[in-house]
């Protein structure tokens, strides 16, 4: 029988980290997938993020190479991988407020989409992989207040949904924060954010946004 992971568990998971995202920078962001590592980061103003390859049976990282260009310098770093196919997505936020999300496979890099978030000095977005479906969750702050503070799109290994509008029905003022936290287990998600009023809202995600 599977133990199923309650949401209290994720949104646990989600709290603990999203009270540090204020407070701290998050240019680098590294993630193993296949036994193997994979390090994303910015570089002082240069506007392209930069990566390199980790192989852990030689205990090596590889050259510094180039992400596709972000236009302006890197803020925030966040990278996920899929614990169904041999896939990396990372979420670069620029300086000037623009979210983009590239894909990594075959070791070639490809921009998905692109959306502004606002110029925050907080991390306002976040992504979770369902870890059993595979399916990856994209929450960013959609830069407005009052009603559908939020975004998210879905990634399901083909194509991407489009944008659906999230009202964070605990807060009112525009989104500063995002986290997202996976369940172990099953497809769950913990979704944590807080708002320009430092206002705390959270939900989890089951398929759906749920209360």
């Amino acid at each position: 029988m599977r133990r199923t992971i309650p949401p209290s568990r994720c949104l646990l998971s989600a709290l603990i980290i999203i009270f540090g995202l204020s407070a701290v920078s998050h240019p680098v962001a590294a993630i193993p997938f296949a036994g193997d590592g994979l390090v994303v980061h910015g570089k002082g103003t240069t506007t392209t993020p930069f990566y390199r390859n980790y192989t852990s049976i030689t205990n090596v990282f590889g050259a510094q190479l180039a992400v596709p260009v972000a236009s302006a310098t890197i803020r925030y770093v966040t990278v996920e991988t899929s614990t169904v196919r041999d896939e990396a997505m990372a979420a670069v936020i620029s300086t000037t407020g623009v979210l983009y999300v590239f894909r990594f496979s075959a070791n070639v890099w490809a921009l998905q989409w692109s959306v502004s978030v606002g110029n925050r000095a907080t991390q306002n977005m976040d992504m979770a992989y369902e870890q059993s479906s595979g399916d990856l969750v994209v929450a960013y702050s959609g830069n407005v207040a009052t009603t559908n503070e939020l975004r998210y799109r879905v990634w399901n290994g083909t194509s991407w949904s489009g944008a659906t509008n999230l009202d964070a029905t605990r807060t009112s003022g525009n989104v500063y924060g995002v986290k997202l936290a996976s369940c172990p287990g099953n497809d769950d998600l913990g979704l944590a954010c807080f708002d320009s009023n430092n206002d705390l809202s959270t939900r989890y995600w089951d398929g759906s946004i749920n209360t």
